[in-house]
């Protein structure tokens, strides 16, 4: 049943973004990309998840905004550990940790945590 709930929130999402697109709303794109990127990261598509989450950084750069950043960051992380590339993941989790320190949002510094367990597993204490 969650699969199918993923698929559920995946093909709602695309369907999100086809409402956006056209229109000056980059900031609620960027949700949309991230959130279709780690989607399709959980359902092990690595290549099409990275074009989203590179959509989704580049609508929070474009607007120059933290909110939502830290999270698209944090996907690139995970996306860039899985394939192998750790100075990279550690790029994206440090803008991501600097972005949800400043945020201060409980559940986005979880995520970041859980990228830097990770990234160092024997880092953690």
């Amino acid at each position: 049943q969650a699969v199918g709930q993923i698929d559920e929130a995946l093909e709602y999402y695309r369907k999100a973004l086809q409402c956006c697109e056209g229109e000056d709303i980059v900031s609620g794109m960027g949700v949309f990309y991230s959130n279709i990127g780690y989607i399709l990261y959980l359902q092990g598509e690595p290549a099409q998840a990275q074009v989203y989450i590179d959509k989704a950084n580049q609508c929070f750069s474009e607007l120059g905004t933290f909110w939502g950043q830290s999270k698209a960051r944090s996907y690139a992380a995970l996306l860039a550990i899985q394939r192998g590339n750790r100075a990279e993941a550690e790029e994206h989790l440090q803008v991501a940790k600097g972005l949800a320190l400043r945020g201060g949002n409980p559940a986005i510094l979880s995520l970041v945590e859980r990228v830097e367990e990770q990234l160092h597993p024997r880092e953690q204490s």
